[in-house]
């Protein structure tokens, strides 16, 4: 059976990446996050087919320890709106493996990373992550999406999500 082969090697894998992982400042605004510091665990075939379509799953917090959103030891979560993290949660469950860049910053972490002056990662009402999937794709079905305002992906791959006012840039 796929599942039993597949869902060990998952998990040991996320668990690596979120304690070995160093921290990274990931950009807002026009500057690009750090490319490289993080990797996502890749599953093969995605998170929903080896959890059954995601079905088992439901719950932010589920995700995280099932393994489908790797969240660095540095990036709170506690803060992030209900909503945001649904989002994940169906990012995960849809196309795969998720990683938390970035969630909220102080002002000075903001300016080292060249964010807006007035972005929404001030008031932990932002997401930088990476997906293991086709970036074109995330990104119409995050289009689509009723609860996201703010909306990017950067060159190097990351995705910019937010429950600010409707907006790319």
């Amino acid at each position: 059976m796929r599942m039993a082969g597949t869902v060990l090697p998952a998990l040991i894998a996320a668990t690596i990446l979120v304690f070995a992982a160093p921290a990274v400042v990931a950009g807002d605004g026009d500057a690009a996050p750090a490319q490289g510091n993080m990797q996502v665990a890749s599953t093969g075939g995605g998170l929903a087919a080896l959890f059954g379509g995601g079905r088992n799953l439901s719950g932010f917090r589920q995700h995280v320890n099932a393994g489908a959103i790797v969240v660095r030891k540095s990036t709170p979560t506690e803060c992030l709106p209900g909503n945001l993290k649904g989002v994940l949660g169906q990012v995960a469950e849809e196309f795969g493996a998720v990683s938390v860049q970035s969630t909220h910053r102080s002002p000075q972490r903001n300016r080292r990373a060249g964010g807006a002056p007035q972005s929404l990662h001030l008031d932990c009402r932002a997401i930088d992550f990476r997906v293991d999937a086709r970036g074109r794709e995330v990104m119409a079905w995050l289009r689509e999406h009723p609860d996201i305002g703010g909306l990017k992906m950067y060159r190097n791959g990351v995705i910019h999500i937010d429950n600010g006012a409707r907006r790319t840039w």
